[in-house]
C-alpha cells in the first residue's frame, strides 16, 4: 500500500457494476518496480498491466471511511518545493467524457473474444457491418493507461433517418465524470461489438492523448477508431481539468 499514490485508490465508476460505494485500488507499474520488477511482464515477455483491486461497500459511510483511510497509507501527490515562493501543493485532475455516437464501423473477419493484442496490432481485413447490423450490439471501455474505469450499455444499430440499411450508426450519449486521476497519460476508448448467443468481439480503438488537451476547454468531434487502419468513428466529448 506504500507504494501506491494517492490517486490510485478512488471510487469505480458505477458504469462498471452498476452499484454505487466500490472503491478501486489501481496497481501501476512503478507499484512493482523497485521490489518486483518481474511482475510487469507476462509470460510472453509483454509489458503487463496488474489488475484492479475492487471493495464494494453495503453504505457510503462504510465506502467513505474505507477510501479514506487506505488513501491516508498511500503516496501523497505533493508538489513543489517548501524553498519556493509557490510552496508545496496538491494536484486534483478530473476527466469529464461524453460518448456520443459511433459511425462508418468496419468489422474484422478475424478477431479475439478474449482481447486482442493493442501493442502489435496489424492491419486487418474488414467486412462491412451493415452486413449483419440488425444482429449486432456495440458497447465502449474507457480506459486510462491500462485500467479500466467505464463502460457504456449495449447499444443496437440503426439505420440513419430510417431509410436505408446502408448507413448503420450506434448512439449512446454516456456522460462520465471520472476525478482523482493519476497524472493524465493515454485515453483508451475500446468499441467492442456483441452479438446475440456469441462473446464480446473487438472492433477497434480511439486514443486520446489527454496532457495535450488545454485544461478547462471541451472538445467535441469525431475521433477515429483504428484497428491496424481506421475501421469507423467515434463522438465524444471531452473536457480535461487538473
Amino acid at each position: 500500500m506504500r507504494l501506491l499514490r494517492s490517486t490510485d485508490i478512488r471510487f469505480a465508476d458505477r458504469s462498471l457494476f452498476f452499484r454505487n460505494d466500490t472503491v478501486c485500488i489501481s496497481a501501476p507499474s512503478h507499484a512493482f518496480t523497485a521490489h518486483s520488477p518481474s511482475l510487469l511482464f507476462d509470460p510472453s515477455g509483454r509489458r503487463a498491466t496488474p489488475d484492479p483491486i475492487y471493495l464494494a461497500f453495503e453504505t457510503s459511510d462504510a465506502a467513505n471511511s474505507w477510501n479514506a483511510i487506505l488513501r491516508s497509507y498511500a503516496v501523497p501527490e505533493i508538489y513543489g518545493c517548501e524553498l519556493d515562493g509557490r510552496g508545496l501543493f496538491r494536484m486534483w485532475r478530473q476527466l469529464s467524457l461524453t460518448v456520443s455516437s459511433a459511425r462508418n464501423l468496419a468489422i474484422a473477419k478475424k478477431n479475439y473474444a478474449s482481447g486482442p493484442d493493442l501493442t502489435t496490432m496489424a492491419i486487418a481485413a474488414t467486412e462491412e457491418v451493415s452486413e449483419a447490423a440488425a444482429d449486432l450490439q456495440m458497447y465502449c471501455e474507457i480506459v486510462i493507461d491500462g485500467v479500466l474505469l467505464g463502460r457504456t450499455a449495449l447499444q443496437k444499430g440503426l439505420a440513419e433517418n430510417g431509410t436505408s440499411d446502408m448507413t448503420i450508426s450506434w448512439s449512446w450519449h454516456e456522460t462520465f465524470t471520472l476525478a482523482d486521476l493519476p497524472p493524465f497519460g493515454v485515453m483508451s476508448v475500446r468499441v467492442w461489438r456483441h452479438k446475440k448467443g456469441g462473446k464480446p468481439m473487438y472492433v477497434g480503438t480511439v486514443e486520446v492523448v489527454l496532457v495535450h488537451f488545454r485544461r478547462g476547454q471541451a472538445v467535441d468531434g469525431w475521433f477515429p477508431i483504428m484497428y491496424g487502419t481506421q475501421v469507423g468513428d467515434l463522438r465524444m466529448k471531452l473536457k480535461v481539468d487538473e
